[in-house]
């Protein structure tokens, strides 16, 4: 999946002013700037060619060509949904629950929705293979991302894995240490920039376990240490909508793998939940 909108939006922050430009003027009249060729565009942002490629290889495209392309479907693509907005909507002070409810629901969905057009199936695929074949598996999230890493050992330990999370930095550490080439890391980090992750990952790298990261989309330090690389995206105007889209977005993602997971062992899976339920049933006739 490809989403130029969602790209522009949640990279800009990390782009130089002049780069910032260029996208801002993008998004204001994507139209228009479709029809424009390099030179053309550097003239009507007042700025060189050369920054305009640098903006588009900072996107993930080879060059302006390969992002005008891409931006010609997505305006295409909006054209028929009438799907314009990617951010998310404000809650203000004093508004009624039935508004509130409104836009909370509102902001989830775009979170997911956003984070779809972004999903890169490549790294999704090799992601799912390293899960479905490891010997153990280890979950590293601090602060928000913790409880995506906490989701994450419930949901697999359901499907047979031998799963662990872990969310304390010193914990993080011992456990990382003792990981072989067999197992994986899942290291989820909404920004990837968390000096305590880095440390994690770079441990991580040193025994030999693969890394499989979950980040915002952007060129960030830890999507760089990952051996897979998968994405989210939050794009918000409040610090409340970002926070609480990045878990939402993060949560669907390990809800993803674990499906696909699940899937690739259907047959095993299916004699552990029989097994399992079994067992609960006489749980909660005995109380």
């Amino acid at each position: 999946m490809d989403n130029c909108f969602v790209k522009m939006c949640e990279i800009r922050n990390d782009l130089s002013t002049s780069e910032k430009k260029i996208v801002d003027a993008i998004i204001e009249n994507p139209k228009k700037i479709c029809l424009y060729s390099v030179t053309e565009l550097a003239e009507y942002c007042n700025t060189s060619p050369a920054t305009i490629t640098r903006m588009c290889k900072s996107l993930g495209y080879s060059g302006y060509r390969d992002f005008v392309k891409c931006l010609m479907l997505d305006v295409s693509n909006r054209s028929v949904t009438n799907d314009f907005s990617n951010d998310y909507a404000m809650i203000e002070h004093n508004e009624s629950l039935e508004s509130i409810v409104n836009k909370v629901i509102s902001n989830n969905a775009l979170a997911i929705k956003n984070s779809y057009k972004i999903v890169d199936f490549n790294e999704l695929y090799k992601a799912i293979n390293l899960l479905s074949n490891a010997k153990r598996i280890h979950f590293y999230g601090l602060g928000g991302s913790s409880i995506a890493a906490l989701d994450a050992e419930c949901r697999f330990l359901r499907i047979g894995k031998d799963a662990h999370a872990f969310t304390a930095f010193h914990e993080q550490i011992f456990a990382s240490a003792n990981l072989t080439k067999d197992d994986i890391a899942v290291i989820i980090s909404y920004s990837g920039e968390t000096n305590e992750i880095l440390d994690v990952a770079k441990l991580c790298q040193q025994v030999g376990t693969k890394i499989i990261s979950i980040t915002r989309y952007s060129n960030n330090t830890l999507s760089e240490l990952a051996d897979v690389k998968l994405k989210t995206t939050s794009i918000g105007n409040s610090i409340r909508s970002v926070a609480s889209g990045a878990q939402i977005a993060q949560l669907n993602m390990i809800d993803i793998l674990y499906s696909a997971v699940a899937m690739n062992n259907y047959e095993e899976l299916d004699k552990l939940y029989q097994l399992t339920n079994e067992i609960i049933n006489k749980s909660k006739k005995t109380n």
